[in-house]
């Protein structure tokens, strides 16, 4: 609990919309309900009619000493314009305290990944539910025996199922951090424990082909970054049965089934800078006499202006190029387009004449990388 300021508090929550190229359109703010105090919001739902905020405040209420506040979720629906349709504090005048994180819609119903602060002041990984108007319809404990416990992220899994991102420990110290899988009235169905640790899950993303990935940090000594996928049945999706600590993966070989891990992953802008050769497109035999081998770069480099205030440009994605030839009286003999994809072409230079050869990689109608091959 923390005590209640005699002034007004600054309105914290904001709300920004940006057009396609960043240009702000608009800027709302939203002042709290009454006796709400240092609220904050968590997230936004993108709804069909507007926007859904989930966060929390501080309210009073019943157990709270007179000048106090308990912290308490709360949510603000908005129009498409950023104009306030609604707001509730959930458990507002009752013994309900917690907070709410992430939420998702299904029909006239939201639900809310949340904590609920029994009496006891035990924490509990928690589902929250209100209604698409704003009144509030029941919060249920995803565990019991929580002494710490959060649910962080919600994805809707089918018409009656919902998946949760949650951590909890029976005592005060690290528990298991995971996914469940639950029905809307919170009776759990599956979970899957991906680490015992004091961190929770930051975000839960759904794919196309309807399995979870999570990312979470843990910190010990280090903090690392780690990602989970599991199918629909929380089962672990690869052939890997542990969390990826992601600036671990190379140098060693790693065999995997629905992977392939060449262990060139962009780990880092720099690497083009530091591995210049990645730039570079190579041609052998050289010279030649029947045929060249053309190896494309990984990357496509563009250097541009004046000698003293040259920029450079490294490209790490594009749909294609073209590579073409010219003779010496600069002539132009082939040019064949490049997909990004194709790393590698043979090409048969067995009837082309004696003499020296310019090939050029473009992109843009700009040379990106070029080699001189002598023909014999």
């Amino acid at each position: 609990m923390i005590q209640i300021q005699n002034s007004n508090p600054k309105n914290r929550i904001h709300l920004f919309r940006f057009d396609g190229d960043g240009r702000l359109l608009w800027h709302y703010f939203y002042p709290p309900v009454d006796y709400l105090f240092v609220e904050d919001a968590n997230d936004i739902l993108v709804d069909s009619d507007g926007f859904l905020l989930t966060g929390s405040g501080y309210y009073p209420g019943p157990g709270v000493p007179p000048g106090y506040g308990a912290i308490r979720p709360y949510f603000i629906k908005t129009d498409t314009s950023g104009i306030t349709l609604w707001k509730t504090v959930y458990g507002a005048n009752t013994y309900f305290w917690g907070d709410a994180f992430t939420s998702i819609r299904k029909g006239y119903t939201y639900y809310s990944a949340s904590r609920h602060m029994d009496t006891t002041g035990n924490d509990h990984p928690a589902l929250t539910k209100l209604f698409h108007n704003g009144d509030t319809s029941y919060s249920v404990n995803l565990t019991q025996n929580s002494y710490l416990g959060i649910a962080t992220t919600i994805n809707l899994h089918d018409d009656t199922t919902l998946i949760l991102g949650i951590a909890w420990s029976p005592v005060n110290g690290p528990g298991p951090v995971g996914l469940i899988k639950s029905d809307t009235l919170g009776n759990i169905k599956q979970s899957i424990t991906f680490m015992t640790s004091s961190s929770t899950i930051s975000s839960t993303t759904q794919t196309f082909d309807g399995k979870y990935i999570s990312v979470m940090t843990r910190c010990t000594t280090n903090c690392n970054i780690f990602a989970c996928k599991v199918n629909s049945n929380l089962e672990y999706d690869s052939a890997y049965s542990y969390p990826f600590v992601y600036d671990s993966l190379c140098p060693q070989a790693i065999v995997s089934d629905t992977i392939l891990m060449n262990c060139d992953l962009i780990v880092d802008v720099q690497e083009p800078m530091d591995n210049p050769e990645t730039t570079c497109m190579k041609i052998f035999p050289n010279p030649a006499s029947t045929h060249v081998s053309i190896e494309f770069p990984k990357y496509l480099t563009l250097n541009s202006g004046l000698s003293n205030f040259q920029s450079t440009t490294i490209y790490h994605q594009w749909k294609s190029t073209f590579l073409e030839v010219y003779n010496l009286n600069g002539e132009r003999l082939f040019q064949k387009e490049i997909p990004k994809d194709q790393t590698r072409l043979e090409l048969d230079v067995s009837s082309w004449p004696k003499g020296m050869y310019l090939f050029r990689l473009i992109y843009n109608k700009q040379t990106v990388a070029g080699e001189k091959v002598v023909i014999k």
